[in-house]
């Protein structure tokens, strides 16, 4: 007996983990906002919707880190750990493997690879006690970053500097560059210790 998977459209986002309450917060949020309430009242009671980029690479950890020890505050902020994965592209590419992307298989390892590294990440910080949600997209990183903080009402992003060489980077450009340039809401760059490949930010 086979079972089928469930395919998931490359344009669309998966929520893969939503603490307990998250959805509530954020309506009480954009409520607050709403009437006029914001960051230039009290501080610290004052919620906040923060996205971080996550990315598979060491360096998230440490973003992770000090985004924790330094910016969140776990009472009223809303964290949402943002993934870009790949998508296939097809373009030039012909028969069996031609095949194999179009029929999703590549895709799907995208997904459930990028699904993992979000619930390493949300499932830990939900235990812990933070208002957390997890999303993953799929598509080009600095633009689908951009569109995911449009559409959750980020009020900062917190991101990875990247560690590519300037050859790398003037081939493969900078997610990070991008959002600080693109981002409709305040970007937060953390620079990390280790060096990022050019799948990285």
């Amino acid at each position: 007996m086979s079972t089928s998977i469930e395919k998931t459209p490359t344009n669309h986002s998966d929520a893969v983990v939503t603490s307990e309450n998250f959805d509530l917060k954020k309506q009480e949020h954009i409520a607050m906002k709403a009437q006029g309430g914001g960051p230039q009242d009290d501080l610290q009671h004052t919620s906040r919707i923060v996205a971080i980029a996550v990315v598979a690479c060491q360096g998230s950890n440490e973003v992770l880190e000090w985004s924790l020890k330094n910016f969140i505050r776990k009472e009223t902020d809303l964290v949402v750990l943002i993934h870009v994965r790949k998508e296939s592209v097809t373009s030039g590419v012909k028969g069996l493997a031609a095949a194999y992307i179009a029929d999703g298989s590549v895709d799907d390892v995208h997904r459930k690879d990028s699904h993992s590294l979000l619930k390493s990440y949300g499932n830990r910080l939900e235990k812990e006690g933070y208002h957390v949600k997890a999303v993953s997209v799929a598509g080009d990183p600095g633009y689908k970053l951009c569109e995911q903080l449009v559409k959750i009402g980020a009020d900062e992003l917190i991101i990875g500097a990247s560690g590519m060489s300037k050859l790398k980077r003037a081939i493969f450009g900078s997610v990070t560059q991008y959002c600080v340039e693109h981002a409709k809401c305040g970007v937060l760059v953390v620079k990390t210790r280790h060096q990022h490949g050019h799948n990285c930010p």
